[in-house]
């Protein structure tokens, strides 16, 4: 292989390795203990399971979920969204490395996290348990 065809070829795959790096993140997450999100959120007391929206204002998928999250929320999911720019220290300890995240809590431990932008039936199958 040429010299320039073999830093292409590097180039490419450090790129693919960062892009797959919050699904690996995510993958090692679950089943560790979770931050207590009463602590940060008022809202997120006393749910269990709750789900944690994790979103950003310059995010564009977020813009495009989050009127979807507010109303399944509104309609009784315990969803609860977060702002990632009000509270990093929250995003850094479920260990969210991008936005939109949906992150699950029961029982005091992260069962599932979902990364990138989900449409209602997926949002709904997190809170059932399946896959």
């Amino acid at each position: 292989m040429s010299p320039p065809g073999f830093i292409l070829l590097t180039l490419i795959l450090v790129f693919l390795a960062f892009q797959l790096r919050p699904l690996w993140r995510a993958r090692r997450m679950r089943g560790r203990a979770a931050p207590d999100p009463g602590r940060w959120l008022p809202e997120a007391r006393g749910l269990d399971p709750v789900g944690l929206y994790l979103w950003s204002p310059a995010c564009g998928m977020c813009k495009a979920m989050t009127p979807l999250v507010h109303r399944l929320a509104a309609e009784g999911l315990p969803l609860v969204a977060v702002d990632v720019a009000g509270h990093p220290d929250l995003a850094r300890a479920l260990g969210v490395l991008a936005t939109p995240s949906l992150v699950l809590v029961r029982d005091g431990r992260i069962e599932r996290i979902l990364v990138g932008a989900k449409g209602e039936q997926a949002i709904r199958r997190l809170f059932e348990g399946a896959d």
